[in-house]
């Protein structure tokens, strides 16, 4: 698009991951821990594969089809 990519903190993710750090904190039993870390990566992922299928979605209805297939290859592999 002729610009600069840029970036910025997601207060959403920046949440998740405290919610997942707090929750780690608590839990003692290692079966409980890994099912624990599986449920927070889960979180973490379905909040990406909505992001990127949003982006894919105004992409389109802003007629950018270079970077809809773009975001929609890394939809994709989400």
């Amino acid at each position: 698009m002729g610009k600069p990519a840029g970036g910025a903190n997601c207060d959403a993710m920046v949440g998740l991951v405290k919610e997942a750090e707090g929750l780690m904190g608590e839990i003692e039993d290692a079966e409980t821990m890994d099912a624990a870390i599986i449920a927070l990566a889960q979180a973490i992922e379905h909040y990406e594969i909505s992001r990127y299928g949003t982006l894919v979605a105004w992409a389109k209805q802003l007629e950018h089809t270079k970077a809809a297939a773009r975001l929609h290859e890394t939809l994709d592999q989400e």
